[in-house]
């Protein structure tokens, strides 16, 4: 017989509807509304969610064009003056929105006097004990490396190469989490979002869906007058050979990284519904296929390897956990090894059979073409009147070039082991060659430029090969690298990690990792500042940078997101950031095994769990943008909120059992 409590009794109900011992009404199955307790934390106040869903559903998509000017003529691989005139239309206006919810939600909090309740309390410090260790550890180190990084005004406001996550909208995520964690406790709760949740995939998947078949509604005349209404522009236009499918973020790539975060919640919108009416169910699943396809179109609009790889991925992993679940639920013993090695194997079939398909075909090229590298020289450093090289093939040699006043003197290079070497002129190169097999690649031409009222003795130094080259100019007896930005510097030798002969890695990411990671030893503690990865990455290495792409490229984000936040923010922050994933992802790899995930509830809350699985397999090679980084904070949120709900359910259907 189960325990009886007075009104003052230790065993309070969490959820306005009752649990597993309560009535249920004759038709519809559903459970009947147990009387609500007056220390039940927002329970029931349906507008409470409103910051929640326009977070997932508005901020996505929210577009309004901004103007801006870039300045960082203070360092060597920026222009001498600033660019203006620069708009962006799908990042800040997304982070004022943010931020506005985030506001909100915290205005919520404070008016519901809720700081002392003891559901509150228990909620907060018995439940979540590791998250909000890690989520305050997450937003005192933003905000420390806020105060005292010396770029202020991007970590403040904003700007640089169209880079809006600012203090603000990076606390905001932590708002909204923590809201989200605190607000949402009840079966209706929960399904309000469960269904606003598919609405803001609607919105999203149409709109992708619409540029990749030719009808991209940003270029509607209506659409533009309202986007560009605070702007000095009166349109924005796409640059051309770039993919229009972007739903509403900067890049395809994000449209990719989007989609393969929410992919296997849509999903579970195939099997949702099973307590509505017949016609109701079947039209719910309808609408979801019909939103899978357009969402499938998207991605393949898109042209996003990470995506399809995220999509693949995380369908494979899913169908593999559910189906050792289930099998090992059946049996026992020995037979338990024999299923999960069975399940493996055809695992490993199903996966070498996706390899063929044409997707996996394409991101395969791509890694296969990154695995190409012919560029000879890997470093160029200024040492006075000479400069030292390094080369692929592993030689190196100092190469003196002697020119006064446009008239050519000794050219020559002294190899590793100190042999000199003259340079000789070959009439066909226009230039001067090494006679050694070792260094056949080099080239070297003299020139005489003339740079504002001054006239430089000067030389290029050639990658034959690659036509790739360098143009050094004489100051005051030294050679100096003339810069695409017109400015002379000295080239110094730039730290890396890895990726050796694999910089080209799936568009230059080998490159970019190899320069961020030794960045860690340097920002480990408080990082470089929100929005100043540009700064922070070591965008005066002018050889590395051409050999990779030809021509000298800046890099603004490092294409990962622990790698974005551990140089920003510190690598303290990242731990916290990460740290909250894998308590979530233990604690629902525990809860999901070999639950047959008979309720609404529990079919969502698996989706929830494989969309972050989703993003963390895309955020190895993408980073955070605020409308797909918002949506992942809320979901990750949400899958704590749903696990917790499933383990108090259980929890107090035991107890009346008792």
């Amino acid at each position: 017989m189960a325990n009886q409590k007075n009104k003052k009794g230790s065993y309070p109900k969490r959820s306005q509807y009752a649990t597993k011992g309560s009535q249920r009404s004759q038709k519809g199955g559903m459970r009947q509304p147990a009387q609500k307790k007056s220390g039940d934390f927002l329970d029931g106040k349906i507008w409470t969610l409103l910051p929640i869903v326009f977070g997932y559903t508005l901020v996505p998509v929210f577009t309004m064009t901004k103007d801006y000017d870039i300045d960082f003529t203070e360092f060597d691989w920026f222009n001498a003056k600033a660019l203006t005139g620069q708009i962006d239309s799908f990042g800040y206006a997304k982070g004022v929105f943010l931020v506005a919810l985030a506001v909100i939600a915290l205005l919520i909090l404070g008016a519901e006097g809720i700081i002392s309740r003891e559901d509150f309390k228990k909620r907060l410090f018995q439940n979540h004990k590791v998250v909000l260790i890690c989520l305050s550890v997450y937003s005192v180190m933003v905000l420390l490396t806020s105060l005292i990084t010396p770029y202020k005004e991007l970590a403040f406001q904003g700007g640089g190469y169209a880079q809006w996550q600012t203090l603000w909208v990076l606390l905001g995520y932590a708002v909204l989490f923590f809201y989200t964690i605190m607000a949402v406790d009840s079966e209706r709760q929960m399904r309000v979002l469960i269904y606003t949740f598919g609405i803001g995939l609607v919105i999203a998947t149409s709109l992708g869906f619409l540029q990749a078949i030719g009808h991209n509604p940003f270029l509607w005349e209506w659409v533009q007058k309202i986007i560009t209404h605070f702007s000095r522009v009166d349109h924005i236009s796409f640059q051309k050979k770039y993919s229009q499918v972007i739903i509403s973020f900067s890049n395809p790539d994000y449209c990719g990284a989007y989609i393969g975060m929410v992919f296997p919640i849509l999903c579970t919108f195939l099997f949702l519904g099973y307590e509505q009416k017949g016609w109701k169910k079947w039209l719910l699943r309808l609408i979801s296929m019909g939103i899978l396809v357009m969402m499938f179109v998207t991605l393949n609009g898109s042209g996003s390897s990470s995506g399809k790889i995220a999509v693949i991925g995380v369908a494979a992993l899913g169908i593999l956990y559910r189906l050792i679940g289930f099998l090992a639920g059946k049996a026992s013993g020995k037979q338990k090894i024999g299923i999960t090695v069975a399940v493996v194997v055809v695992g490993l079939v199903a996966v070498i059979g996706g390899l063929q398909t044409k997707p996996a075909k394409e991101v395969i090229a791509k890694y296969e073409k990154g695995l190409k590298d012919t560029r000879n020289f890997v470093n160029i450093v200024n040492q006075g009147d000479e400069c030292y090289v390094e080369m692929r093939n592993g030689e190196t040699f100092h190469l003196n070039v002697q020119i006064e006043d446009g008239k050519v003197g000794d050219i020559y290079i002294k190899d590793s082991k100190g042999k000199k070497i003259a340079l000789v002129y070959n009439a066909e190169q226009a230039g001067y060659i090494i006679p050694d097999s070792r260094f056949s690649m080099v080239r070297v031409i003299p020139k005489r430029y003339q740079v504002g009222e001054t006239a430089y003795d000067s030389f290029i130094f050639r990658d034959a090969p690659n036509n790739i080259e360098w143009t050094f100019m004489k100051v005051n007896g030294n050679w100096l690298y003339y810069t695409p930005f017109g400015k002379l510097v000295s080239l110094k030798k730039v730290p890396r990690f890895g990726f050796k002969n694999l910089e080209n890695l799936f568009n230059r990411r080998g490159y970019i990792y190899s320069r961020t990671i030794p960045l860690l030893k340097q920002y480990w503690f408080t990082g470089s500042g929100p929005n100043s990865f540009i700064i922070a990455f070591p965008n005066h290495d002018f050889v590395g940078s051409k050999r990779v792409g030809n021509s000298t490229t800046l890099v603004d984000k490092p294409h990962n997101v622990f790698l974005q936040i551990a140089v920003q923010t510190g690598l303290l922050s990242a731990l916290g950031y990460v740290g909250i994933w894998l308590w979530y992802a233990w604690d629902s790899i525990r809860l999901y095994w070999k639950r047959k995930l008979s309720s609404d509830r529990e079919k969502f809350g698996f989706g929830l769990f494989l969309g972050t699985i989703g993003y963390a397999i895309v955020g190895i090679t993408n980073d955070t943008v605020i409308g797909v980084h918002v949506v992942y904070w809320l979901i990750l949120a949400m899958g704590i909120v749903v696990n917790r709900m499933i383990r108090s359910q259980e929890a107090e259907a035991t107890h009346e059992k008792i």
